[in-house]
């Protein structure tokens, strides 16, 4: 830091110049609509192989070619991809902006935990759970390999015992125990990590109130989605409450009143979709709420709205972040975007749904 010009043009310069610079570029290689066309109609996963042996994942692809084929070999490939330009970020960004990119990373954490959970519950072997791995959070590859070995839930519990997530574990394990359901372990992890990410990027100061706004963002459409979904599987609004993750525009009370003027019941749900949609600011046709589809695909189109949101805000973060760290968290972000679309092609090829059906299931950037 340059005496004297703490939170000047200059000091900025000298900070986030050369990592926004190096930024820009890794977006450049992130995929264009064209690029998912091209994924989306392709005719088998062979040809989607093909197209993203062409491109950065090639590297990855290659990595994982003789232990994995077929769709774990490219779900295995995803997750290096990410997590090396993920480890290229940290490298090149400056060390004021590491804790709050480590922060969001530790997504990948709680992604692991719940891919290794749920794995060991359905009793799946190791090969059929670690393609789905995304290496870039704070546990270390050995401490995933060593989770991955464990017979049980409760021995995977008890080795992470002493770390973070270990006590959030050993807290919901009590309610696992009486009611056998895994949603106590997943909700205990996602109401850790938002929880505290939340606090995290509130410390980042004002230039970077795009960074709280996108995470805001995030925590608004991970309290409604819930809190619909629970509400359509007939949870209380009191079960609802208690899973609310704070650090959204959407507080507490407000959700509770949300419910509250909704009752349970298909025509309560319905109004209670529109009220959400509302809320966030979508018009009727955006959020895709079409009630005579049933209220799932009316749910999972305002969870794909939802989310296109964020993309588009993370979008804009990262165009207009000029020399800061709002730049750096776009492109994570945008990042993990590419890789769910990959994803969603690659399943909707393993099903043999059509181009057009495929093609709804992709956030794509404008």
């Amino acid at each position: 830091m340059v005496y004297g010009l703490e939170g000047s043009t200059a000091a900025r310069a000298l900070t986030y110049g050369y990592s926004n610079a190096r930024v820009k570029a890794m977006q450049a290689l992130l995929f264009k609509g064209k690029d998912l066309e091209a994924l989306v109609g392709a005719s088998d996963l062979k040809e989607v192989i093909g197209f993203l042996e062409r491109t950065s994942y090639r590297e990855d692809l290659v990595a994982t070619s003789l232990n994995y084929s077929g769709i774990n070999r490219v779900e295995l490939a995803l997750g290096l991809n990410y997590a090396r330009a993920a480890s290229k970020l940290l490298k090149i960004a400056p060390k004021a902006a590491l804790p709050v990119l480590a922060a969001i990373l530790r997504k990948w954490d709680v992604h692991n935990l719940k891919t290794i959970l749920l794995g060991k519950y359905e009793k799946k072997p190791r090969a059929e759970i670690e393609p789905y791995l995304v290496r870039c959070g704070s546990l270390s590859k050995a401490t995933l390999a060593r989770l991955l070995e464990e017979d049980s839930i409760q021995e995977l519990v008890g080795l992470l015992a002493g770390t973070e997530y270990g006590w959030v574990l050993e807290r919901a394990w009590k309610k696992f125990g009486e009611s056998k359901d895994m949603n106590a372990f997943l909700e205990a992890l996602d109401l850790h990590y938002y929880a505290k990410l939340a606090v995290e990027v509130s410390d980042t100061g004002g230039s970077e109130r795009v960074i709280r706004q996108l995470v805001e963002a995030e925590v608004d459409a991970k309290n409604l989605v819930n809190a619909l979904r629970l509400r359509r599987e007939g949870k209380t609004d009191e079960y609802i409450g208690s899973l609310f993750v704070p650090g959204g525009s959407l507080d507490r009370e407000e959700l509770q009143a949300l419910l509250k003027a909704h009752p349970q019941g298909e025509k309560g749900f319905e109004a209670l979709l529109l009220a959400a949609q509302k809320r966030m600011g979508l018009a009727p046709s955006e959020g895709g709420i079409v009630p005579s589809k049933g209220a799932g695909k009316s749910l999972a189109a305002l969870e794909t709205r939802l989310a296109h949101r964020i993309v588009e805000q993370s979008l804009r973060t990262l165009r207009r972040s000029i020399l800061s760290l709002g730049a750096l968290v776009g492109f994570l972000y945008l990042k993990e975007n590419e890789v769910n679309n990959v994803r969603k092609v690659i399943r909707a090829k393993e099903y043999r749904l059509p181009p057009a059906m495929a093609k709804e299931m992709l956030i794509i950037p404008s």
